[in-house]
């Protein structure tokens, strides 16, 4: 009999979970928390449930394993991960995971098994010792989807003025937080400019962009606290370091100055910040009405005034204070794949409903995940069907990033990667910032490191 029911988190796909469904049914004291049908909504999952389960179960393919291994350890090191498999040499490759292994249609029978004889014990395992200090270890040796600071040159960037710019989608998974914590990444690693990036998606707890920027698992709820004994200029300070917790920021008051505003949001580096929705879903509610749309307005006004550059990641859901944001902006992205359905969304949205959003904004396309064997030139046919909205950016579908960023939280960016995903980047950036570099030449997808700072980022070298 066991002291308590075991917490488990089952992940696979349909016809998997359906197997373990049927399997739990003729046993007792183990607890479903919660599910997922592929790796990166595992990933998410665990992160959402990392105080109440105590394992989880993974029935995916070896190569999407193998992607997703990393990032729990690192999100959840004392974690049981169990790994189903249907041929006992493979347990080797599953060792330096620490992953217990469990053969198909036992995998129940298996996790009992072994809870069993952990809590038969009256003292940890000498095993289960070593075990935690080699995930602890690995913890801190591994490499963590930090952001490494390597500012080139010691210039900022001029801007006429500083600039607002919104990213948006009409749907989830595009690729929209992947951008613009790349595009935030690439500005802040090769310059000094400042970066503030204001996540206004409320599908989630957190939302995405902290997580993509390097702050994971634990380390977000250390992130978001503001400490109450701490001594303040202001007469009301924000809960938290939060979108929702921003009700209470003083705005009307003629103290707080540039060193408060960012002692009020989470900090990645020191030239780059970022304000994440909400911890919990139900403070969402503030952000509807009337004092929503005050609240974002307030928000944007702040950080417009003490940052040269303004990065707003919205839901896919038009909401008022969505709205409020955008006809706060000076430029909107709408980023889209080109699948039909997405397309015909988008171009249905862009020419017969742009009234919908008020605003003085300058409006464009991005599109991602393209095939790389899609032929036909959709950046110059696209504008003659959305009312003239062009295309600024085109990125192609790429495994690599893709693994990464499933798989071990990394996300790519100007001066970390040489690839068509960053030589894209180069381009887009220069159309946001609407600035001149030194020249480079905007078709050249292909830019290395040097390359890049003769021409994109040259006159950041020069006095």
């Amino acid at each position: 009999m066991f002291m308590k029911d075991i917490r488990l988190i089952i992940a696979g796909d349909d016809s998997y979970r359906m197997d373990i469904y049927n399997q739990l049914d003729g046993f007792y004291g183990i607890v479903r928390i919660a599910e997922a049908s592929s790796p990166a909504r595992t990933i998410s999952v665990i992160e959402r449930n990392i105080d109440m389960v105590d394992c989880v179960l993974l029935g995916f393919r070896d190569e999407e394993l193998e992607s997703m291994m990393d990032v729990i350890i690192k999100l959840a090191p004392k974690l049981d991960i169990f790994v189903a498999i249907d041929n006992p040499l493979k347990y080797k490759k599953w060792q330096k995971y620490k992953a217990k292994v469990c053969f198909y249609g036992k995998e129940i029978s298996r996790i009992l098994e072994f809870y069993k004889k952990k809590e038969a014990k009256k003292d940890l395992d000498k095993d289960e010792i070593k075990k935690s200090q080699f995930e602890i270890k690995f913890l801190e040796e591994d490499e963590r989807a930090k952001i490494v600071d390597e500012r080139i040159g010691d210039k900022l960037i001029g801007f006429s003025e500083k600039k607002v710019v919104t990213f948006g989608s009409l749907s989830g998974g595009v690729g929209k937080t992947t951008i613009v914590s790349a595009i935030a990444l690439s500005i802040t690693s090769v310059t000094n400019t400042e970066v503030v990036v204001l996540d206004l998606d409320s599908s989630k707890p957190y939302g995405d962009a902290i997580r993509y920027l390097g702050i994971t698992g634990m380390d977000k709820r250390k992130a978001i606290e503001i400490k109450r004994n701490e001594g303040r200029l202001l007469t009301s300070y924000p809960s938290e370091r939060t979108v929702v917790g921003w009700v209470d920021f003083s705005f009307a008051d003629k103290k707080f100055n540039k060193q408060i505003v960012k002692d009020c949001l989470v900090k990645i580096k020191n030239n780059l910040f970022v304000l994440p929705p909400a911890e919990v879903m139900k403070d969402y509610d503030v952000l509807f009405g009337e004092s929503g749309i005050g609240l974002i307005k307030n928000i944007i006004d702040v950080l417009r005034r003490n940052f040269p550059i303004v990065l707003i990641d919205t839901g896919s859901l038009l909401l008022d204070f969505v709205k409020a944001a955008v006809e706060e902006s000076d430029e909107l992205y709408f980023i889209s794949t080109i699948d039909k359905n997405a397309l015909d969304c988008l171009i249905d949205y862009q020419y017969h409903s742009r009234n919908r959003l008020p605003g003085t904004y300058r409006m464009s396309n991005i599109l991602n995940k393209v095939p790389v064997n899609f032929k036909d030139n959709i950046e110059s046919s696209l504008p003659e069907y959305t009312g003239g909205v062009t295309v600024s950016a085109c990125f192609r579908e790429d495994q690599k990033l893709y693994e990464d960023i499933t798989g071990k939280l990394k996300v790519h960016y100007v001066g970390s990667t040489n690839s068509q995903f960053t030589g894209e980047l180069v381009k887009l950036i220069k159309i946001i910032l609407r600035t001149d570099f030194g020249g480079s030449k905007t078709n050249d997808i292909n830019l290395g490191q040097s390359q890049m700072h003769k021409g994109l980022f040259g006159k950041l070298r020069k006095g």
